[in-house]
């Protein structure tokens, strides 16, 4: 992946396997590097005590010694990283399975050959607790050393292979947010514009659909005919549009009623511009917003009457707790003080597979800047060229809804009632 992400499956888990690698490699090449400085100090020790028997070279030997030392707790290191590194390939294989054009026999052979590796149970019991099992009773991190028994670990299971196990399993920031509660609000919805598109098939380019706010647009939603099928639609969603007027449905006094709960006219407004774009109960619907219009898709993919398949969230204050049946990808920024809004977190799965969080921090950047959101397209870019298989069936959904070639997007204003 690229070397700034951090890729997380379902809820819990946030892995970067090529640094694993790497770190694991690195602990390799600096072992030989020391044993090489070690076989150096000893030749030369050894030409010393050839030209004088007398001769003690002084702190040679001590040297040696600790060269040898520190070669030792190379190799611990280098052990703990390959068993951290099989740890998280067993949870990877894990939720692979059950995947699209997944071999769910291979998959499973490939985790018992990993298993074979390690004393009975310890595999699958560290992979489950990487992966945050709320199942879990309250003290499986301290069974894992228990089963490790005499695995040859330098630090042991139960103190370095647990700390970097500590660092990975991380909880996301999903909460379960309220239902919007009380009566939709009045908004004015306006078509705007109406023109024939190709279906995006990336995440930079479905980020960059959603409107910015600069025109008349708050909402688009496209839709593209299926021989055979009902169409399949992508609603696009506006962020906060501030200082263009009372009547802006996208203000900042609607970020907070959405945040804390309450219908606003920009929620009231999108559901609107779906039905007026020929959304019936049970099409395929894709969504994507930004900043607040994400808040908006959060509410709409957790309780509509459409059938969401993908909900993309980019720098979203809010999350909500989504079906199996939903690609449930979360765009946020490490340094973004808006996404932090979302609290705590869900334990597990949230979405169905394939559902991710992305993330990073936003180098040269800080405060309220790392929510701009052509930091977020260029997120969006970098996720893009990642080769993370924990992307798969998000690339997957954007591949399809390429595939589908030409429709029609139509652009709908949305004010609040006068």
């Amino acid at each position: 992946m690229g070397e700034d992400l951090t890729i997380s499956s379902g809820g819990r888990l946030a892995v970067d396997s090529e640094s694993i690698l790497l770190a694991h490699q690195q602990a390799l090449a600096c072992r030989g590097q020391v044993r090489h400085a070690r076989s150096e100090v000893h030749r030369a020790l050894a030409q010393v005590r050839g030209v004088c028997l007398m001769v003690r070279p002084l702190g040679g030997e001590e040297l040696v010694a600790r060269l040898d030392q520190l070669a030792e707790q190379i190799d611990a290191t280098a052990r703990d990283l390959a068993t951290v590194a099989d740890i998280y390939a067993t949870v990877e294989l894990r939720l692979r399975i059950g995947t699209a054009g997944a071999d769910d026999a291979a998959l499973r052979a490939a985790m018992h050959r990993l298993a074979q590796k390690y004393p009975p149970g310890f595999l699958t019991l560290a992979a489950t607790t990487a992966m945050g099992d709320p199942g879990l009773p309250g003290n499986a991190w301290e069974q894992i050393p228990l089963l490790a028994g005499g695995l040859a670990l330098g630090a042991g299971v139960g103190g370095a292979v647990l700390a970097m196990l500590g660092v990975i399993n991380r909880q996301g920031h999903l909460p379960t947010g309220p239902a919007l509660a009380g009566a939709l609000p009045g908004a004015a919805v306006a078509e705007v514009s109406r023109t024939k598109v190709t279906a995006p098939s990336t995440l930079e380019q479905l980020q960059v659909r959603i409107p910015g706010g600069a025109g008349d647009a708050r909402v688009v939603v496209e839709r593209y005919e299926r021989p055979g099928q009902r169409p399949a639609f992508v609603a696009y969603v506006s962020g906060t549009v501030l200082g263009s007027g009372p009547r802006e449905a996208f203000s900042g006094a609607a970020d907070v009623d959405l945040y804390e709960g309450r219908p606003t006219a920009s929620y009231a407004g999108t559901l609107e511009a779906l039905r007026s774009a020929g959304i019936k109960p049970g099409d395929d619907l894709i969504l994507a917003g930004y900043s607040q219009g994400a808040m908006v898709t959060e509410n709409i993919a957790q309780v509509s009457p459409y059938h969401v398949v993908g909900e993309y969230a980019m720098g979203s204050p809010v999350a909500a707790a989504l079906g199996k049946g939903v690609v449930h990808v979360m765009v946020q920024h490490s340094d973004d003080l808006v996404p932090q809004l979302q609290g705590p977190g869900l334990a597990g799965q949230n979405g169905g597979h394939g559902s991710v969080i992305i993330e990073r921090a936003v180098p040269d950047s800080s405060g309220i800047d790392t929510h701009r959101a052509d930091h977020y397209t260029e997120t969006a870019a970098m996720t893009d060229a990642s080769r993370d298989p924990r992307l798969g069936e998000m690339k997957q959904q954007l591949r399809d809804l390429g595939a589908l070639g030409e429709g029609v997007a139509t652009a709908y204003s949305v004010q609040t009632e006068p």
